[in-house]
């Protein structure tokens, strides 16, 4: 396999402005954390990234895009009240995501439609900061009619928000039984107008807001009164007279935390609201701080790019002994600015996560400070924005509303770097061909090239474009040019979140915001959809079947959100894939009949005669137009044939049972031999009647099915779409087969790619830092020290002397990086203690490691199983042989076996598994080589065939930080690397 490695592709990361958890923490260490626990990310571009922790691997779901001069400032996440769930109990409410934007609007978004579906405004100015209420029991009185008599009770009422305009108001919203309206203003100061830079509830009826004139107020939102002010004192000397507090954070006894552009961090007394302490920590100004759920830590983050943590000295509470703060560790995670923070804190896992400027989220370890590595998140999207037209070495990228065609010529160098694409010499191996903008205000959700580069889908959450692509020779330059075509009149005017193109590029699949497929015929005259578009029905699925869902749906349907969808190396099967974990397929009955007379064929004529004519012609019939929606009504509720073809469920879609995990890439298995394949346009001798004059076919697909499934647990799974049962490799080679070192891994995979070339079987999968390959003609056979061990048994634990408490501990893992090596720690004594008592000197070992009471769950529980279904898919089948078409061997046992019996050396077929740390950041890799409609023959962008000897081509996009044009940061007076000596 040849690898261009390149940099020239461009990609702008936007920076991180706000960051959210969506369920408060919890002291309760023995539950474990919710599992509709998510992390909003807000950018400055205006989108929403929702992550999923998944115990520490942190699964990038989906982006809910945002449009043209948008951006996220805040984000808070409310949950109604619990709801009946029909089994004479309770279950969690919905959960809501608000945000706000520098505007005078507060907006909610709803996660399973990834768009907003309420704001609110009001007569105040723009709003700077945005906080929730606590999600507390709020003691309430209520009248017996019946006695007459006032009865206490405690309900849990809905959350309200309180926002801080730039005006000094602070503005109450409600967010009960579903609405998000105008509750009250609370008391404006008087003096001037001094903005609200930062807010924050002390209790359900106090709020704390930091402002731009040096003080602090203290607001009860019963009476709509403000009763304390709190003054900051003047700025430093030489600098600004006001002193601005970027951020407030409460602690759980009431006490208040302030960090200001002086770069103090202040702790105020929550009862006589009076200075307790301040601290000078960092050079320029405290821009975000952030506490652990019993307050006994605070992290502040800064422009000065550092994270500085702080922890008591003393005992709490107040009276005699109270607590004093002290700075313990000062860290620079970060490049450019701190902006914001956000912490979770519950069962195992304990977090706190940062983001600013350089794009980058970070998570630390909150309760194991110093005794876990930290770990860096990428700030690249895990859908790759990249496609690849291979018939005419074309590369697509897309960001906003941004395309960019590029075309890599066959003498393209190993190296590209972004800066050489301004030298003379870099013509010759690389041309940006076309660049599209698009008009309107939505951002790009998602883009597709077609096989032979004339088609272009661009979809966005309000419509779906469709170009045309043509080759235009110029005489003053050499490469050839792109030019675009209007777009089709029957595209989506809904807009979709995905879109992909066949690789015949005869038909446009399509999953709208509500996740309802359509397919799309596409015209092959003048490249047009001249369908109304097909509803591809997915399975019902009994949810209720589910325990975990069942007992937690506060998230809604967001679950079945559809995260990937791909078609077949023929064009002639459909699949998705969506959060939950289930598989939906369709295939393509029939063959192509362009002569077949339908509605659809009709609509295409007028469409193009409309299309030819005047202005006038187009819009001169209204009746006519209404007749051709009618038409493509019909066409979209009973499915009929389109040119011969319809899609059907796949029969078999159903024995494909739920995965472990999120489904995160769906990949097709190209066929090895030209000689099989199906070809749709090739119709069978069928006998025309009275009745039926255009007979259709019933035909399924009949070629390649296998298709390779990779999980957010990173499990992989091939199946046979057509048989609904695993492939015989996947039988063979479970994910606990798996080598360690692709286990190891911290980032999930983004995208995988075949190599059949040569007679190979090789599945490549990749993620931001790493490139891993599969040989599925090989089993992977285990070797000591590279696949992972199985715990030793509970009963040589007991032999051992370990006690049954200790058998049951394990080392928590918070959630952020792995643990730190003792010989690392460098924390001074030990942390452990041998207590004797006697002669004998035995005794017992204490530890002084806090104890949270977190234990390890059994492993049937904890372990994520493959499930009794891909058990059962794994029985149904012997163990088969792999046969070789090119030699006639069989493989068996991983060991490569002649017909004559006699074994071959393994090592002419190459590893099982291989795994590379080379290539990082990976914005993505695509193809340059492809296969031909029926998915049989590797073709050159002239359209011949190649070789069988000839290697695939792959382009490998990267795309690292230090290349990315930042902002100017703030330098401080221990800048050394950028000094010179």
């Amino acid at each position: 396999m040849d690898v261009h490695r390149c940099r020239f592709i461009p990609y702008p990361p936007s920076a991180i402005n706000a960051l959210a958890f969506s369920h408060p923490s919890s002291l309760k260490t023995r539950i474990k954390a919710p599992r509709s626990l998510r992390l909003a990310i807000g950018k400055a571009n205006g989108d929403i990234e929702i992550w999923n922790p998944l115990g520490g691997a942190w699964l990038h779901e989906t982006t809910l895009r945002g449009g043209k001069e948008r951006s996220i400032d805040g984000l808070v996440w409310t949950q109604d009240p619990p709801v009946p769930d029909g089994h004479n109990g309770l279950r969690p409410g919905r959960l809501r995501l608000f945000s706000i934007g520098y505007s005078t609007h507060v907006s909610e978004w709803d996660l399973e439609l990834g768009r907003p579906i309420q704001h609110t405004g009001g007569n105040h100015a723009e709003i700077w900061c945005l906080t929730a209420q606590p999600r507390t029991p709020i003691l309430q009185f209520k009248l017996d009619k019946e006695t007459g008599n006032v009865q206490k009770c405690a309900e849990l009422a809905g959350q309200d928000l309180a926002v801080g305009c730039t005006d000094g108001a602070v503005v109450l919203l409600s967010t009960t039984d579903g609405e998000l309206k105008y509750k009250g203003s609370l008391a404006r100061p008087s003096k001037k107008k001094a903005r609200v830079l930062s807010i924050a509830y002390q209790n359900a009826f106090t709020i704390v807001a930091g402002c731009a004139d040096s003080t602090i107020r203290i607001f009860d939102t019963r009476t709509k009164q403000m009763t304390r002010q709190m003054s900051l004192g003047p700025g430093p000397a030489g600098g600004p007279r006001e002193t601005l507090v970027w951020a407030i954070k409460c602690l759980p006894n009431g006490g208040i935390v302030s960090g200001d552009s002086a770069g103090e961090l202040r702790f105020w007394d929550g009862k006589t609201y009076a200075l307790h302490q301040r601290i000078k920590s960092h050079e320029a100004d405290v821009l975000s701080v952030e506490t652990s759920v019993d307050g006994s830590t605070v992290f502040s983050g800064g422009m000065d790019r550092r994270t500085i943590v702080y922890k008591r000295t003393g005992p709490g509470g107040g009276g005699k002994a109270q607590s004093r703060w002290a700075a313990l560790y000062r860290r620079r995670f970060h490049t450019h600015d701190v902006k914001s923070m956000a912490s979770f804190e519950g069962g195992q896992m304990s977090v706190i996560i940062s983001g600013g400027l350089d794009t980058v989220p970070i998570v630390m370890p909150l309760r194991e400070y110093e005794k876990e590595h930290h770990r860096k998140l990428t700030g690249i999207p895990r859908e790759a924005p990249l496609q690849s037209a291979p018939a005419k070495r074309l590369i697509m990228s897309w960001w906003d509303r941004q395309v960019q065609i590029w075309r890599i010529s066959e003498t393209a160098s190993e190296n590209i770097t972004y800066d050489e694409l301004q030298g003379a010499g870099a013509v010759s191996s690389r041309k940006c061909v076309a660049k599209i903008s698009l008009k309107g205000e939505n951002s790009i959700t998602s883009a597709s090239l077609s096989n032979n580069g004339d088609l272009l889908a661009v979809s966005t959450i309000a419509q779906v474009k469709l170009f045309r692509l043509r080759l235009i020779k110029k005489r003053d330059e050499s490469p050839p040019g792109l030019s675009k075509v209007n777009t089709s009149p029957y595209a989506e005017e809904g807009g979709a979140k995905l879109v992909r193109i066949s690789p015949d590029s005869r038909w446009m699949a399509t999953v709208s915001s509500e996740n309802v497929v359509r397919m799309f015929r596409i015209d092959p005259i003048d490249g047009k959809a001249v369908s109304s578009g097909f509803v591809l029905e997915r399975l019902r699925r009994d949810l209720d079947a589910l325990v975990d869902v069942r007992l937690d749906r506060s998230l809604g349907g967001y679950e079945r959100v559809i995260t990937d969808a791909n078609f077949s190396a023929d064009g002639r099967i459909f699949t998705v894939g969506d959060l939950l974990g289930y598989v939906d397929s369709w295939l393509l009955e029939g063959y192509e009949d362009e002569g077949d007379p339908n509605i659809d064929t009709d609509i295409a004529t007028k469409s193009r005669s409309h299309s030819a004519g005047s202005e006038s012609e187009v819009t001169a019939s209204s009746s006519d137009e209404e007749a051709v929606d009618r038409d493509r009504s019909v066409i979209a509720k009973t499915g009929r044939y389109l040119f011969g073809q319809r899609w059907v469920p796949n029969p078999t879609a159903f024995l494909i049972p739920k995965l472990p995990s999120s489904i995160i890439i769906l990949c097709f298995r190209p066929p090895r031999s030209s000689k099989g394949g199906q070809d749709s346009t090739m119709k069978p001798s069928l006998h025309p009647t009275r009745q039926t004059p255009h007979p259709h076919s019933h035909d399924v697909p009949a070629a390649e099915g296998r298709i390779a499934v990779v999980t957010a647990s990173r499990e992989i799974f091939e199946f046979d779409i057509l048989s609904g049962t695993l492939s015989a490799w996947s039988r063979r080679n479970p994910p606990s087969t798996f080598p360690a070192s692709y286990g190891r891994v911290m980032d999930l995979p983004k995208g995988c790619f075949w190599d059949v070339s040569m007679n190979r079987e090789r599945l490549w999968v990749y993620g931001v830092n790493w490139l891993c390959m599969f040989d599925l003609s090989q089993d992977l056979s285990p070797q000591a020290g590279d696949v992972q061990q199985r715990e030793v048994t509970k009963k040589r634990k007991l032999e051992s002397g370990q006690s049954r408490l200790s058998e049951n501990r394990v080392d928590p893992l918070s959630g952020a990086g792995g643990k730190v090596p003792k010989a690392e720690l460098g924390t001074g004594i030990g942390k452990k203690m041998k207590k004797s008592s006697g002669v004998t000197g035995k005794g017992e070992v204490i530890s002084f490691d806090t104890d949270y009471g977190i234990f390890k769950e059994r492993a049937e529980d904890a372990e994520i199983t493959e499930g009794e279904l891909l058990k059962d898919l794994r029985r149904k089948l012997p163990r088969p042989e792999i046969q070789t078409e090119a030699t006639g061997e069989n493989l068996q046992g991983g060991v490569a076996i002649r017909a004559d019996g006699n074994e071959m050396q393994s090592a002419s077929r190459g590893p099982a598994f291989w795994r590379t740390l080379k290539y990082q950041p990976i914005l993505g890799m695509v193809p340059l080589m492809s296969y031909d409609s029926q998915g049989r023959h590797l073709l050159t962008p002239e359209g011949s065939e190649v070789p069988c000897e000839a290697k695939l081509e792959i382009v490998l996009v990267e795309r690292p930080l230090d290349e990315v044009n930042l902002p100017a940061r703030w330098e401080g007076n221990q800048e050394w690397g950028d000094k010179d000596f």
